[in-house]
C-alpha cells in the first residue's frame, strides 16, 4: 500500500567520552557548522546531538535516512559515542552551553537557552528525545489538525507506556526511585513546566489557539519580569513559540516566519509529537515498530471524534500522562475519566482493541496485537526490559548506558552507507560553513537598521552617524539620503551622487563616446574607435555608449561574433562603441577630491575547484561567502554568458573541477557580473595614481571611478587606456574586498563634503 503520509524525526543526543563522560569537545568541525546545517545541529549543550530528517514518504525512508546520518556523525566525532538514552549521563553543572556565533539569529538561540536555564533550570535541558514529525498526505484543514491533536492529549499517555524507555536516571540528576516507571522523561521530574502547563494553551479551535499563544508571547510573567535583559530574550510567558512544552503541537513548514505567523498565513500543516524516549535498544534511538506504531495510532486518532477540552480537561489528561509516566506497570493503576477513575488496564485495551479496524485497512493487524501484548504483559515494555538488563548485568544507568553505546556505535559502522550520501553530507557541511561565515559577519556588511539599502549607502550612514552627523532617509528605495552636519546638508544618492559634481559631470562620464573625447583632447591614452568594417583580424570590444556595471559588453574577434555581440549591446543602448582591446590587467581607482582613496584589481567572475562540488554549486558557495562581496546581493551567476564561457573550456555546470583549479565565467572584470574586487595599491605603480586624478579632473568629476587597463602594472606609466570613467563608483569594494587592505574610504568621501 502506498504510504499515505510523510514523517521526519529529530533525534537529541549527547556526545560522550568512552568512559561516559558528557564531551567538554566544540561540535566537530566536520560536521559542520550547527546553525546552518540542516540536518545536523544541537539542543541545548554544545556536546547534545541533534539529528533531523528531511519530510520523507515511502516505508522505512525517513529510518534509513535518519541511519545514514548517524553513520556519517560517528565517523567524524572520533572515539566518542552518542549517548543512548533519554535521561543523562552523569551530571555535573555547568554544562557548556551551545555557541551559536555572533550572528543575530546565533544570539537569540544563546539568549533563549540562557532563559529557559532561569526559568526551569539547567537539568531538564539535558533530557533528550525523538520528535516525530507528522503529516497527512491528503490536504488538512487546520481544525482537522487540532482535532487530532485534541485526541492525542486524551490517549497519548498510550504511547508512554508502550514506548517509554527512560524508567530510571543517574543519582546526580535524581535519586528517587519509581519501580513500575515507564517514562521520567515525560514526567514532572523530566521535561515539564509547571508555568507553561497552567496556561493551557486551548487547542479547540484555530482561532482559540493563536489568541492564548500570542497572549503567552506578549504577555509579562510577573516572575520573570525580575530577570535582566541578558538573562533571556524577554519576560513573556513564552519568550518563543518552543517554549510552549506539550506532548503534540501544531507546526508549518515555513521556516522565513515567526512561526505564529506562518501558522497564521498558511495554516497547520503538520504535528509535532514529543512522544518518544530513545530506545536504548536500536542503534539510531527508535525501531519501525514505534514509528509505523505512531503513524497508525495517529491516523486512527484523526478518525474518531473530538470533543473540545476544558482547563480541567488539560489538566485531568496532564494527571494522567504523569501516573503512565511514574507509575505505568503498577498493577491496579487508575486514570481519570469524566470526573472518575479507570483501570488504565481496562482504558488502554479498550481503546487499542477500537483500532482492530484501522489496523487491518492498513495493514499493521499483527502490529497492534503485539501492543494488546504489552498491555497484557508489562514485562515486555522496553521500560521493563531495561530495568531487566540492569539487573540481570549488574549495572547501574551509567554502565548499561555506557555498554548500549559501543555495542551501537560498532554496529553502525559495521553497515556500508551510500556513498552518495556521504558525498551529499560532505557538501552540506561546506556550505553550512560558509553560511555561517556569512551570518557572523553580516554585521560588518550590513548596518543595522539599513540592511535593505544599498550597500555603499549603508557605508555612508554608518560612518555619519558614527561621527554625529545627521541622517535623514529621504527615499528608501532609492537610496536618497539628506547628511547635515552643523550648518551643512548635502542631499547625497547611492553614496557618490553628491552636489559636488555638476548633473553635467554625470552625463559626460555616462556617454562612454563623451568620456573618451574628453580624455583624448586631454592627452591621455585611450583605446581606439572602430568600424565594423575596420575589426576584422583583431581583437575588439563591443559596448554600449550609454550603461553601467558592464552590462552589454562583449570581448570578440571574429565578424560574426562582432554582430551577435552588437545585437547583444544594442538591447541596453541604441548606441554602440567598438574600440581596440588593450591587453593587460583591469584596475579601478577611485578619486575623492584631489586623491586616490583606493585601487582595485577586478578579476573577472571565478570559482575554483575543490575536486567535490559542480561548477554550479561552487557559484552558489561563493555567492554566500562574504569575501566575494556579494552580501547581501548575488551578483555571480549562471546565465547563458557564463554558460557559453563554460562550453569553451570543455566544461558545464554540473562539472566538477580538480581541487586548486581556478575557472573563469567571464572576460569582463565587473563586480557587477561577478568579478572579484582585490586591493592592489602595493602591485600597480605610482604614476597610475595621477593619471586617475588627472582623469578625474578633465571630466570635471570630485568622486569618481576611473577603470584603467594596465599591461605592465608596475612599472611606470606607458602601455595602459583608461576604458570609463563612472560617475557612482561603489564605495564597497574598497571598504570590502575579496583579499588586500581595507581603506575606509567612505571617510574621505564625508571629508570632502563637510
Amino acid at each position: 500500500m502506498a504510504m499515505w503520509f510523510k514523517s521526519a524525526f529529530e533525534r537529541e543526543g549527547f556526545r560522550i567520552t568512552p568512559n561516559g563522560q558528557i564531551s567538554r569537545r566544540l561540535h566537530p568541525k566536520s560536521l559542520g557548522e550547527k546553525l546552518t546545517h540542516p540536518f545536523i545541529t544541537t539542543d541545548f549543550a554544545e556536546a547534545q546531538l541533534e539529528l533531523l530528517t528531511p519530510p520523507l514518504s515511502g516505508k522505512g525512508a525517513d529510518l534509513r535516512y535518519l541511519r545514514h546520518l548517524h553513520q556519517f556523525v560517528l565517523r567524524h566525532i572520533d572515539d566518542e559515542l552518542i549517548w543512548p538514552l533519554s535521561m543523562p549521563p552523569p551530571y555535573k553543572s555547568p554544562i557548556k552551553r551551545a555557541d551559536y556565533g555572533p550572528s543575530e539569529e546565533g544570539t537569540l538561540k544563546e539568549m533563549y537557552r540562557e532563559g529557559i536555564i532561569y526559568r526551569y533550570g539547567e537539568r531538564m535541558q539535558l533530557i533528550s528525545g525523538i520528535h516525530y514529525n507528522f503529516n497527512f498526505q491528503e490536504k488538512r484543514s487546520s481544525e482537522d489538525y487540532l482535532s487530532l491533536i485534541r485526541n492525542y492529549l486524551r490517549h497519548g499517555y498510550l504511547i508512554t507506556y508502550l514506548f517509554g524507555a527512560s524508567p530510571v536516571a543517574d543519582s546526580t540528576y535524581h535519586t528517587r526511585s519509581y519501580p513500575d516507571a515507564t517514562s521520567l522523561r515525560m514526567s514532572h521530574i523530566g521535561y515539564y513546566s509547571r508555568i507553561a502547563d497552567q496556561l493551557a494553551v486551548s487547542f479547540n479551535n484555530f482561532e482559540e489557539y493563536i489568541r492564548d499563544m500570542e497572549w503567552a508571547l506578549t504577555t509579562t510573567h510577573p516572575k520573570y519580569k525580575k530577570l535582566s535583559a541578558d538573562q533571556q530574550i524577554n519576560d513573556k510567558y513564552f519568550q518563543r513559540e518552543n517554549e510552549h512544552y506539550v506532548r503534540i503541537r501544531p507546526k508549518c513548514g515555513s521556516s522565513k516566519m515567526r512561526p505564529m505567523h506562518a501558522l497564521m498565513e498558511q495554516g497547520i500543516e503538520y504535528v509535532e509529537v514529543r512522544a518518544f524516549d530513545v530506545n536504548p535498544f536500536s542503534p539510531i534511538g527508535i525501531t519501525k515498530e514505534e514509528t509505523d506504531f505512531l503513524a497508525l495510532f495517529l491516523t486512527h486518532l484523526d478518525t474518531i471524534p473530538s470533543k473540545p477540552l476544558s482547563e480541567k480537561d488539560q489538566h485531568d489528561l496532564t494527571d494522567n500522562q504523569n501516573r503512565v509516566a511514574l507509575h505505568g506497570r503498577q498493577e491496579g493503576l487508575k486514570l481519570k475519566k469524566n470526573g472518575d477513575e479507570i483501570l488504565f488496564k481496562t482504558k488502554a485495551l479498550n481503546f487499542l482493541r477500537s483500532m482492530r479496524t484501522t489496523a487491518k485497512k492498513y495493514g499493521m493487524s499483527d502490529l497492534l496485537e503485539g501492543q494488546i501484548e504489552k498491555v497484557l504483559h508489562p514485562h515486555l515494555t522496553p521500560s521493563a526490559r531495561v530495568l531487566a538488563e540492569m539487573e540481570r548485568e549488574g549495572l547501574d544507568h551509567l554502565g548499561f548506558g555506557l555498554k548500549k553505546a559501543k555495542e551501537h556505535k560498532e554496529a553502525l559502522l559495521r553497515k556500508k552507507c551510500p556513498q552518495a550520501f556521504f558525498k551529499k553530507q560532505e557538501k552540506l557541511v561546506q556550505l553550512s560553513i560558509v553560511q555561517k561565515r556569512a551570518m557572523d559577519q553580516a554585521p560588518d556588511f550590513l548596518f543595522k537598521g539599513y540592511e535593505d539599502m544599498e550597500i555603499s549607502t549603508q557605508i555612508l550612514i554608518k560612518e555619519a552617524l558614527n561621527r554625529g552627523y545627521q541622517v535623514e532617509i529621504l527615499d528608501r528605495g532609492a537610496n536618497f539620503v539628506r547628511i547635515t552636519h552643523k550648518k551643512s546638508s548635502h542631499l547625497i544618492k547611492q553614496a557618490t551622487f553628491t552636489p559636488i559634481d555638476s548633473v553635467t559631470t554625470y552625463f559626460a562620464m555616462e556617454s562612454k563616446l563623451v568620456t573618451k573625447k574628453l580624455l583624448k583632447e586631454k592627452g591621455f591614452q585611450v583605446p581606439i574607435s572602430l568600424t565594423f568594417d575596420e575589426c576584422r583580424g583583431q581583437k575588439v570590444v563591443v559596448k554600449p555608449t550609454h550603461a553601467n556595471f558592464g552590462e552589454g559588453i562583449t570581448i570578440c574577434s571574429e565578424p560574426s561574433e562582432v554582430k551577435t555581440a552588437i545585437t547583444h549591446a544594442k538591447t541596453y543602448d541604441d548606441d554602440v562603441i567598438i574600440e581596440t582591446f588593450q591587453e593587460g590587467r583591469e584596475f579601478r581607482f577611485l578619486v575623492v577630491g584631489d586623491e586616490c582613496v583606493g585601487i582595485v584589481y577586478r578579476e573577472p567572475a571565478n570559482v575554483i575547484g575543490d575536486g567535490l562540488h559542480s561548477v554550479a554549486e561552487l557559484v552558489h558557495l561563493k555567492n554566500l561567502d562574504p569575501k566575494s562581496y556579494k552580501y547581501p546581493k548575488i551578483h555571480l551567476k549562471l546565465g547563458a554568458r557564463e554558460k557559453n564561457e563554460l562550453k569553451a573550456q570543455g566544461l558545464t555546470p554540473r562539472s566538477v573541477v580538480a581541487k586548486g583549479k581556478k575557472i573563469y565565467l567571464r572576460k569582463n572584470s565587473n563586480v557587477s557580473t561577478g568579478g572579484d574586487p582585490i586591493e592592489a595599491e602595493d602591485q600597480v605603480h605610482p604614476s597610475y595614481q595621477k593619471i586617475a586624478i588627472d582623469a578625474a579632473k578633465a571630466a570635471g568629476a570630485k568622486i569618481c571611478g576611473v577603470d584603467i587597463i594596465i599591461k605592465e602594472p608596475k612599472r611606470a606609466s606607458k602601455d595602459h587606456a583608461i576604458i570609463e570613467l563612472n560617475f557612482n563608483p561603489t564605495l564597497a569594494i574598497h571598504r570590502f574586498p575579496y583579499r588586500g587592505v581595507i581603506r575606509h574610504v567612505e571617510k574621505t568621501v564625508l571629508d570632502l563634503l563637510f
